[in-house]
């Protein structure tokens, strides 16, 4: 946040045009890539770490189990996501410039950065039971995105917690590749249930159009989350002197 702070209140407020390091090329809405997004994708993995991989976490498994019931396939009697989680290493930057910037009339600055990430990797836990045959499943998955190209776009105001609220979104359909195991299902091999693999993709995929590729896009009102800690932060205080 302190990152993009910086870039919002340059963006409103103007940079001296004689600054010629990555930061400030950022700032004045160039595009900065290779090496210089260092700094970048720093920012990003102490954000990842402490609250946005989580969050995404969540928004998506919610998601992902309806679009894996709705669509199950005739021969599953029964499917249910037991586990879903993003990897805990966050995309790597690899190229980001700022799409818009602008001073909203009740003082607040709206910035919207373009990012360039190489990849995104989940793991999941699919369980069920094949019909007739009544045989368990237990189904990990690996998913990977390559080729990110997202947008964050975050509302800044004047007082704590300065950002008023976070957007995250895809601006198009990442390259993707799925990974199953076990091959074997207590005699019966994955390869026996025709359409399987492609039932899985596609409900991870179908999950991220619906909720991440424009115009989707996930919505944190981080205000309104930062008002509602502070009272739970103050009632527990009262009930200590009590």
């Amino acid at each position: 946040f302190a990152m993009a702070a910086a870039a919002a209140h340059a963006a409103a407020g103007g940079v001296a045009s004689t600054l010629s390091n990555p930061h400030a090329q950022f700032l004045l809405g160039g595009m900065v890539a290779g090496g210089d997004t260092a700094w970048l994708s720093t920012s990003l993995a102490a954000v990842w770490a402490g609250f946005a991989r989580g969050w995404l976490s969540k928004k998506i498994h919610g998601n992902l189990a309806e679009a894996l019931v709705s669509n199950k396939p005739s021969m599953l009697d029964s499917v249910r996501l037991q586990r879903f989680e993003l990897d805990d290493s966050p995309p790597g930057i690899t190229a980001a410039r700022v799409l818009r910037s602008r001073r909203r009339p009740d003082g607040s600055v709206m910035l919207e950065l373009g990012i360039a990430a190489d990849r995104l990797g989940l793991a999941m836990t699919v369980t069920g039971k094949v019909a007739a045959l009544g045989i368990p499943l237990n189904i990990s998955v690996g998913f990977e995105a390559k080729r990110l190209e997202l947008r964050l776009c975050l509302t800044f105001i004047s007082k704590a917690p300065y950002v008023g609220s976070l957007r995250v979104s895809l601006a198009d359909m990442p390259q993707t590749t799925l990974r199953i195991a076990p091959e074997g299902l207590g005699g019966l091999s994955f390869s026996d249930l025709p359409g399987m693999d492609s039932w899985l993709k596609g409900a991870v995929e179908g999950a991220l159009v619906r909720t991440l590729v424009e115009p989707n896009s996930y919505v944190w009102d981080v205000a309104e989350w930062w008002a509602a800690a502070k009272t739970l932060q103050a009632e527990d205080e009262r009930g200590r002197v009590v």
